[in-house]
């Protein structure tokens, strides 16, 4: 997935804030302008350092900016994308963009 450099430096950022739990996001194409946005969302997971969930209201605040393309979190102690990541992703039909905190480079699904 090819995303602008900024995109990568926010979703970077977002994820250095918490370096024990999973953040989490969403990337979205602007009903507007057509670009890729990324919207920070709080992660709502009962076992936030291994799991991520995005609140419904949050979602539907994204959503209601423009078409949901992928959804981002972070892994602060692995790398690429898990069994349930890659599970996940294909169930709800939409990739998954993750970044890990220990390499520092980022994943797709």
């Amino acid at each position: 997935m090819k995303l602008k450099d900024s995109l990568y430096i926010e979703m970077k950022k977002h994820s250095e804030k918490f370096q024990d739990s999973e953040s989490c996001g969403l990337l979205y194409k602007d009903f507007s302008s057509g670009e890729i946005e990324f919207e920070a969302c709080s992660n709502v997971h009962v076992d936030p350092k291994s799991f991520f969930e995005i609140s419904p209201k949050e979602y539907l605040k994204a959503s209601s900016k423009g078409e949901i393309t992928a959804a981002f979190h972070s892994h602060p102690f692995t790398e690429g994308p898990s069994p349930q990541d890659v599970n996940m992703s294909k169930n709800l039909q939409i990739p998954f963009v993750i970044y890990s905190l220990k390499t520092k480079k980022f994943y797709y699904t």
